[in-house]
């Protein structure tokens, strides 16, 4: 009869269970590597959004300019580079006529990821 309480039973039990939370673990953390790629680049982009003039769009620049200011709240990771970015932004545009809204939406951003403007 199978004595279940014999030491040399569990051990192929044992075996596969670490094995398999091995593996687990190895997919969520290679998960985890690619979402933070994704975030990166995404990132990258909305920056590029802003500083960079666009040509060919169908909505205005300065619109495309807000919604990336926007979506850089979205970032908490990157905000200390953010503050820097949007602090010199607002900086070098202060005395354009033009830039006002956008500095604007610049400041809430910096007071929604934690800095006093």
């Amino acid at each position: 009869m199978l004595d279940l309480l014999d030491d040399y039973f569990w051990i192929p039990f044992i075996i596969t269970a670490v094995a398999g939370l091995f593996k687990f673990w190895q997919y969520v953390d290679t998960k985890k590597d690619r979402q933070r790629q994704i975030e990166f680049e995404n990132y990258h982009i909305l920056i590029q959004r802003i500083v960079t003039p666009h040509t060919g769009l169908e909505l205005p620049f300065i619109d495309v300019q807000k919604a990336a200011v926007f979506e850089l709240r979205n970032y908490p990771e990157y905000k200390e580079i953010t503050k820097e970015i949007l602090t010199n932004w607002i900086n070098r545009t202060k005395n354009q006529k033009s830039g006002t809204e956008l500095n604007d939406i610049m400041g809430e951003t910096l007071i929604k990821l934690g800095f006093k403007q």
